[in-house]
């Protein structure tokens, strides 16, 4: 995290850096630490300004007020944790890779 605590700043951050003749993606992890993030989010994505990814571990990261701001804007992803059989075979997989 780069110190930006709340939505102008995540903003200012973003718009900044963006480059009108190039393709632009913004990836944020961890959303949730940014107060009133759902402002931001909504502000670039009306403007057109670039494709976002965030993501967040919080359960209730788009529940409520969050949700209502972003309401046909996002898609969710439920991403759950690796088990261990699927662990254990990648550890496999790379170390087979690692002797070849």
């Amino acid at each position: 995290m780069l110190g930006y605590t709340n939505d102008s700043d995540l903003y200012q951050h973003i718009a900044s850096r963006l480059d009108a003749q190039k393709a632009k993606y913004v990836f944020i992890d961890e959303i949730q630490d940014i107060i009133r993030f759902e402002i931001a989010v909504r502000s670039l994505f009306a403007e057109e300004k670039c494709d976002l990814y965030i993501t967040g571990s919080n359960a209730h990261l788009l529940s409520g007020e969050s949700a209502t701001y972003l309401a046909g804007r996002y898609i969710q992803i439920e991403v759950h944790p690796l088990s261990y059989a699927v662990k254990d075979f990648l550890d496999q997989a790379i170390n087979a890779v690692k002797l070849i």
